[in-house]
């Protein structure tokens, strides 16, 4: 027993006491359930980010990369998925991916006009191509509502991304009306 930490200790010694490659959080790494950030409204919520930070064996402390932001929520009828990249450069570009899944035999609102209203808090941090996504800027199918809304990161700093999205899922003898909050942390480096 000795000699098998005998041996772990040369090993580590001879990497320096150090890490010999980066460490990245996989997805299965990133998987938190429970409230904090999320999305409002709708009967469950949940997330799908990491903490960004990690250790070493050194004892100093290495970020980790963050890979993407999820919420997600169950309303009435339909389900709302929201993603993003969960760190993005000063000046770079990242898309926030809002999906409205029906069920329960209802179906997408051919006539409702649906708006994705973004919104960053702080402001500053995150700046989005458009203020707000209307109906035209989304893709449909008879079961699927999607809106991609474009942000770049313009200082460093951590912010909530995401917006209001009003919507309308229906059967033959109803329709239901909602608007609902949503956001997911982006940090931007």
């Amino acid at each position: 027993m000795r000699l098998g930490a005998w041996i772990a200790w040369v090993v580590v010694a001879a990497c320096g006491g150090q890490r010999t490659s980066p460490q990245m959080a996989g997805a299965g790494d990133l998987a938190t359930e429970g409230g904090g950030v999320g999305i409002g409204s709708g009967t469950g919520t949940g997330t799908d980010a990491g903490t960004g930070a990690g250790t070493s064996t050194g004892g100093e402390d290495r970020p980790m990369e963050v890979v993407t932001a999820k919420a997600h929520a169950d309303g009435n009828h339909y389900g709302l998925d929201v993603r993003a990249p969960g760190t993005v450069s000063v000046g770079g570009n990242g898309e926030l991916e809002v999906v409205l899944l029906v069920k329960d035999g209802y179906h997408i609102n051919d006539e409702f006009p649906y708006k994705l209203k973004t919104a960053a808090e702080p402001a500053g941090v995150v700046s989005f191509d458009k203020a707000e996504l209307a109906r035209g800027d989304g893709t449909y199918t008879k079961s699927e509502a999607r809106f991609h809304a474009r942000f770049a990161g313009a200082r460093p700093g951590a912010a909530k991304i995401g917006g209001t999205i009003a919507l309308s899922v229906c059967t033959k003898k109803e329709c239901i009306v909602d608007k609902v909050a949503l956001e997911v942390p982006v940090t931007v480096r």
